[in-house]
């Protein structure tokens, strides 16, 4: 058990074959070509296909996980569990197999099959592990937030807070607020016509709009405090907690493929900011007299900016009207909600979520502007990025529009 973080035992006498059996379904159709483009993925897929099988080892785990996962009243639709999974075993093969060893993984089902991995998993810890929420920090994809504080400033003021719904570690506001620190430019695109290809890195730029972008981007941050909390709370001191958000942000192959961004997660996990206040408690912001809990962190009980960054599309549908219903009390008259999300449209009923692959599809990560206050206001799309990174973006003509009213 982690010095940090109590972990609950479990009593599971149900399971919950039919989502299972919807898991197994799903990931025989991404290998066959459905979705999977990343052959180190695929290698995953292919030796656990088997094990999701009548008969095979991970079969009872994720019966049993359904089942807890239905319990508490999480989301866990099959493609969510999927990557849950992928993580999870990600986590415990980098603590099994020396680091210089585990990429010869990648290359295919020969090692996976060699040294017979799922063997070798702890599946109580895989089970808990799996109650968590994805937590990954993509640290970057927290400049959206600090580009549009400067767009609003007028109406947010000098020294605005911030409340940041399902955190993580918080390593996005320490790039943002932390001295030293900075985010990578935001390359600005032009949108891609009906039918186009999203190709992170090969999309045509927006002149236009670039200079406006790069000036907000290079101000200095003003926020004067980041009150953040997690439904399930992280604390990056603790090792077992630091290794589940790592291979939340950097699964299989990504670690490999990123060694800035690797060596920027370590970086922030040890440092702290005077300016951010990360709550340990277990918030949650679906129960109103919960997430009132806030309040005590919060100058005079009330933020001007609330984040909500890749959170709401884990929650049931049902739900999301609650939570902003919940939040509200929480908000100065005047504040903004940016919610960044994998965001289809926003209908009537609100936000209209990518369930099924979200994962890797290019262009499903949407930021939206709304006013807490006026939930008969529908939220505003300002842009769509490439990938969860949002270094790169594409401007909807209505946030085109709202950015130039502000400068």
């Amino acid at each position: 058990m982690s010095e940090f973080e109590e972990r609950p035992h479990f009593n599971v006498e149900s399971v919950d074959i039919a989502n299972t059996r919807a898991l197994l379904k799903l990931a025989r159709k991404e290998i066959g070509g459905y979705r999977i483009r990343d052959p180190v993925e695929a290698s995953f897929l292919k030796v656990a296909i088997p094990e999701l099988s009548p008969g095979g080892r991970l079969r009872p785990h994720m019966n049993q996980t359904f089942a807890m996962r239905r319990t508490t009243e999480s989301f866990f639709p099959p493609g969510y569990a999927l990557r849950s999974l992928e993580f999870s075993v990600d986590k415990q093969m980098r603590q099994i197999f020396p680091a210089d060893m585990y990429p010869l993984f990648f290359g295919g089902t020969g090692y996976w099959n060699y040294y017979d991995v799922f063997s070798r998993l702890d599946m109580d810890e895989l089970f808990v592990d799996m109650q968590h929420n994805l937590q990954s920090s993509m640290a970057d994809a927290y400049g959206i937030y600090h580009l549009l504080s400067q767009a609003f400033r007028s109406r947010l003021g000098d020294s605005p807070t911030v409340l940041d719904v399902g955190s993580s570690m918080g390593f996005g506001l320490k790039k943002w607020l932390l001295p030293g620190e900075g985010f990578k430019p935001i390359k600005v695109l032009r949108p891609p016509r009906r039918g186009e290809p999203i190709v992170p890195g090969e999309m045509e730029p927006e002149d236009d709009m670039q200079p406006i972008i790069d000036n907000l981007t290079r101000q200095t941050p003003t926020v004067g405090l980041a009150v953040a909390f997690d439904e399930h709370p992280v604390n990056e001191r603790d090792p077992d907690a630091l290794a589940r958000v790592f291979s939340h942000t950097f699964p299989m192959s990504e670690s490999e493929r990123r060694p800035d961004e690797v060596a920027e997660f370590y970086r922030l996990a040890s440092q702290s900011s005077p300016k951010i206040l990360a709550s340990r408690h277990f918030i949650n912001a679906r129960d109103a007299s919960s997430s009132q809990q806030l309040a005590a962190y919060l100058p005079d009980g009330k933020a001007d900016i609330g984040i909500l960054s890749a959170v709401l599309f884990e929650q049931p549908p049902e739900v999301i009207g609650n939570i902003f219903n919940n939040l509200r009390p929480l908000f100065n008259e005047g504040a903004l909600c940016f919610v960044t999300d994998f965001i289809n449209h926003v209908s009537p009923n609100g936000f209209s979520f990518i369930r099924g692959n979200w994962w890797q599809r290019p262009g499903s990560f949407a930021s939206y502007v709304m006013d807490p206050h006026r939930p008969d206001v529908p939220p505003v799309e300002l842009a769509r990025f490439t990938t969860r990174r949002a270094t790169e973006m594409w401007l909807s003509p209505e946030g085109k529009e709202l950015l130039l009213g502000t400068v």
